[in-house]
């Protein structure tokens, strides 16, 4: 069973803050996934490699109040770091913006025409599935949905690039109060968390 099916469960019950950390492809997410596994593995005593080993960790999380409260205490850490690198890699790439005008007087020409290329990829696609709407009948239905489909997906990657593009642009606004509130939430989550999952926690990292 692939690792992320195995820790969603887990994280949609303690630490739902970092199920869109885990659902991507990129090692990135392979490599939260795994730290994540270690952690549950960790404080629960369970491997979670199998379906059922999660489903028995999933009931020491429930049925044990201080093993929950030091779980919670563990993934809000990590939730709270890459939260914080997300935030220092995108501050990096606009630094480097600032920079690269200063010294040398011109702008990101790549970034601003990789934008241009999205919306009008956007733009084509949208025009090609009103199109293809078009000529769906009996016959072609099969061949023309699966375009139609595959379409829409690309199309939706493009759209979320654009996203990305106008979150770094303007980032300074609501992108980053919401992440700067998520930072203070789980600072103020692991500060809250009780003394005795603390102590624990602090005596295991102790003992290595």
């Amino acid at each position: 069973m692939p690792l992320v099916s195995l820790i969603l469960p887990i994280l949609s019950a303690v630490a739902p803050s970092l199920v869109k950390a885990v659902a991507g492809d990129d090692e990135n997410a392979q490599v939260i996934s795994r730290t994540v596994r270690d952690v549950v593995a960790e404080v629960t005593g369970v491997a979670v490699t199998t379906a059922e080993e999660r489903d028995e960790a999933l009931r020491r999380i429930r049925e044990d109040a201080e093993l929950r409260a030091e779980l919670k205490l563990r993934l809000a850490d990590i939730a709270l770091r890459e939260t914080e690198a997300l935030l220092a890699d995108r501050a990096d790439a606009r630094r480097r913006d600032v920079e690269l005008t200063r010294v040398t007087g011109r702008v990101n020409d790549r970034a601003t025409n990789m934008l241009i290329a999205a919306f009008a990829a956007v733009a084509v696609i949208t025009v090609a599935l009103i199109v293809l709407n078009f000529y769906v009948s009996a016959e072609n239905d099969r061949y023309i949905g699966a375009v139609i489909g595959f379409l829409t997906g690309v199309g939706g990657m493009f759209a979320r690039n654009i996203g990305t593009a106008f979150d770094f642009e303007f980032g300074s606004s609501r992108g980053s109060q919401i992440k700067s509130s998520q930072i203070e939430a789980l600072s103020a989550q692991i500060a809250r968390a009780p003394e005795a999952p603390l102590e624990a926690f602090r005596r295991r990292l102790a003992a290595y």
